[in-house]
Order: C-alpha cells, then sequence, then structure tokens
C-alpha cells in the first residue's frame, strides 16, 4: 500500500522522529491523514515495525506502509537500540529509573513503553530492551459529555473513568481537565490539580492558559499530598490508577478534594472486583463511574452511581 507524503507536520512525526533512518524515510511516505489516525508506533526486534490505527495494525514498508508482513521493512536489535538512545536522549541512564518500571519519558514529554529481558530477579532491572511502543498523545476536545453533565449537576464529586486498554480514557481525562481549568463546554472553572506521574496527560499549548497546576513526574499520593498542602485545589486529577496505588490514594484523600480518576477495567462488575479500587468506591472517594467504550463513530461514555 503505497501513500505519498502531504509534508504536513503531525504528532505522528514527532513521534517517528525517533525511530532509526530506514524507518524515517518510511514514515515519509505516509499521507498526513492516515497519520492522525495511528496511536502508537511498535518496534520488536527480530520483527517488524508496526502502527497500531484502532483495533488495526499496518507494518512500515518501503512504499509506506502494508498490511502484508513479508512486504515489511526488517527490525534488527541496531533499529530498536537506536530508538532507545534516542528517546533517552543519549543518556540512558538517566531514564533508568523509569526503564525499570517499564516507559520512557522524552524531554517533549513523548511516553514510550519499553520490555526485554531481566537478569535480576526480583528487582526486574531491563538488561536488553527488545520492543517499544510509541504512544502518540493528542489533545482532542470532546466538548460537552457526561462527565461534564455529572459535574454540572452535582458539583465537583469523585468520578472514576474507566475502559480496557488504549479505549479513551486519558483523552477524555485531557478534555475534562482543559474544561474545568477553563470553564467550556457550560462547566464551572475549578482550580484544578494534575498529578502527571508518567507524564503523559498535560500537553503543553493546548491545555495551558487555565486555573491548572500540573505536578509532573510525581507519585500520585505524594502529588496529591502536595497539592493539597501547597496548591489549595478545588479538584484533584491523575491517570491510571492502580490496586497498589489504592492503600496511599486512600490516606491522601483525608483532605476532602474530589479526585477524578482513571483505571483499566473492563466493565462496572471488573472494576469492584478490583480490590484495591473497590477499598476507594466503598470509602466514599468516587460517588460516580464513567466506564467507555470506542465505537466506530466515537467515544461511548455510560455513567453511574455508585
Amino acid at each position: 500500500m503505497k501513500i505519498l507524503n502531504q509534508n504536513k507536520t503531525t504528532a505522528f512525526d514527532s513521534a517517528a522522529a525517533y525511530l532509526s533512518p530506514k524507518f524515517i524515510a518510511a514514515a515519509a511516505r505516509i499521507d498526513s491523514q492516515f497519520k492522525e489516525a495511528v496511536n502508537e508506533i511498535r518496534l520488536r526486534a527480530g520483527g517488524t515495525a508496526s502502527l497500531s490505527v484502532g483495533e488495526n495494525f499496518f507494518y512500515l514498508a518501503p512504499s509506506g506502509i502494508t498490511r502484508e508482513r513479508n512486504r515489511a521493512i526488517f527490525c534488527g536489535d541496531d533499529d530498536v537500540k537506536f530508538t532507545v538512545n534516542r528517546l533517552c536522549g543519549g543518556s540512558y541512564h538517566a531514564h533508568a529509573h523509569t526503564i525499570k518500571d517499564g516507559f520512557i519519558v522524552t524531554e517533549k514529554n513523548i511516553r514510550a513503553g519499553v520490555c526485554g529481558e531481566t537478569l535480576r530477579a526480583g528487582e526486574y532491572e531491563i538488561d536488553s530492551i527488545n520492543s517499544v511502543c510509541i504512544r502518540i498523545s493528542r489533545f482532542i476536545d470532546l466538548g460537552k459529555n457526561d462527565v461534564l453533565d455529572i459535574i454540572a449537576k452535582n458539583g465537583l464529586v469523585g468520578i472514576i473513568i474507566y475502559s480496557p486498554p488504549a479505549g479513551g480514557k486519558t483523552t477524555l481525562l485531557r478534555s475534562i481537565v482543559n474544561s474545568i481549568s477553563k470553564g467550556l463546554h457550560g462547566s464551572k472553572i475549578y482550580s484544578t490539580a494534575l498529578i502527571d506521574e508518567r507524564r503523559e496527560v498535560f500537553i503543553e499549548g493546548k491545555m495551558s492558559g487555565g486555573l491548572l497546576d500540573v505536578l509532573s513526574g510525581y507519585p500520585k499520593a505524594k502529588g496529591m499530598e502536595i497539592a493539597v498542602r501547597t496548591m489549595n485545589p478545588q479538584v484533584l486529577v491523575c491517570d491510571e490508577i492502580n490496586c497498589d496505588d489504592a492503600e496511599n490514594i486512600f490516606a491522601a484523600q483525608n483532605a476532602g478534594v474530589p479526585l477524578i480518576a482513571t483505571t483499566h477495567a473492563g466493565g462496572i462488575e471488573n472494576l469492584r472486583r478490583r480490590p484495591g479500587i473497590d477499598k476507594l468506591i466503598n470509602g466514599g472517594i468516587f460517588k460516580f463511574a464513567a466506564g467507555l467504550e470506542l465505537k466506530p463513530d466515537g467515544l461511548k461514555i455510560s455513567c453511574c452511581e455508585l
């Protein structure tokens, strides 16, 4: 499948710039409209470079993209090492603490997941990276939505947003933060503290200018504690909480500032079966849940009171 370049710089181009030269050359031949649909760029040593578009996958090829794996450009160990080195800005050790947790965040706040081989049992330090997943972050203003309606009707309350991985949680969270911190789409304007532990929610320029304080790189519970103690927010926001976070978040919520957060779950029953999340719900941290489902015509949001 040959797609000609239209010379338009996109978020995809910014992410593809970390690839090795042969993959950059292939990416340059992709149409800008297609680039806007790409969610991830994935490298697998000994395999291919693939592009995720929703639930579909394409391979980088000499002509641009292809759906035939035997026409894809081979991805070697050197290609993965090249990309990891660029993502780290030439300093692997400066990013060792996040690589240990499976991700790298660049100076431009582009986030890449990494995995590979660990030889230090119990420490999970990656000795050799063999797979890279570069996330392509975009700000999409979703306008007036069901979560904003909850806030409009009930004031600021705890809301847990859930979906399977890549289900639109972070996209919705960005839109909500932008709306409530700027008073858009019928929302009142609120002083908002965003705890962006992995530096993947806030997009500078697109989300700047409102009553938004961003605590970038802080562990969630510590970020909440500092925000409440020093910034006096009306609402706290964070992305991708898990069961391990729950105890610390519960302790940090003693100040009573409402929390809007996301987590992975396939449905409301699955959400309630997660012990840490259920503890937060039973403890009154979350009053409403919003489940997400990606549909061909957009993002479907189903809300319920807990």
